[in-house]
């Protein structure tokens, strides 16, 4: 009999969106806006008017993005269905790296009004937890992984 090749392909996300306008015309969807539109993200006080919130804008090298606020529950359901509709289904991805979960900002403002600080040791806890949750969800325990960089205490129970 003949054998079937399979093809595995592991791909890499992590909880931050840049702006695509920035570097390309190209893009189907620019979930950087959605985040922004629907108040997706960290946030932080605007320093010209402290009563606004704006979102928080962190920066690696060239490229200013922001983060996901894992403290929204509507947030979390919008990335779970990121990871879902291009992780599993377009990219059909055997797996992935759910890369950072450290960069929570001490003068971060978040949807459950919890401190910045005493969340941010939890939130790679998060979002581990959100990353197992959609494969899960989805039935896919049997041939999707994912691993983690960054941790806290509690992580590893939601790590495969």
């Amino acid at each position: 009999g003949r054998s079937e090749v399979i093809t595995r392909v592991l791909t890499y996300i992590n909880p931050f969106f840049s702006d695509p306008t920035n570097f390309s015309s190209s893009f189907t969807r620019n979930f950087y806006q959605e985040g922004i539109d629907n108040k997706y993200f960290v946030m932080k006080h605007d320093p010209e008017n402290v009563t606004n919130l704006i979102p928080y804008k962190l920066q690696s090298l060239s490229i200013e993005f922001c983060m996901v606020d894992l403290s929204n529950p509507n947030a979390l359901k919008w990335m779970k269905k990121i990871i879902k509709d291009q992780m599993l289904t377009a990219a059909q991805s055997s797996g992935w790296m759910a890369d950072f979960g450290e960069y929570v900002p001490f003068d971060a403002v978040l949807h459950s009004g919890e401190s910045p600080s005493s969340y941010h040791n939890r939130y790679p806890e998060d979002w581990s937890k959100l990353n197992m949750e959609v494969i899960v969800e989805n039935n896919r325990a049997h041939d999707v992984f994912y691993f983690t960089r960054s941790a806290w205490t509690q992580s590893p129970k939601y790590n495969m």
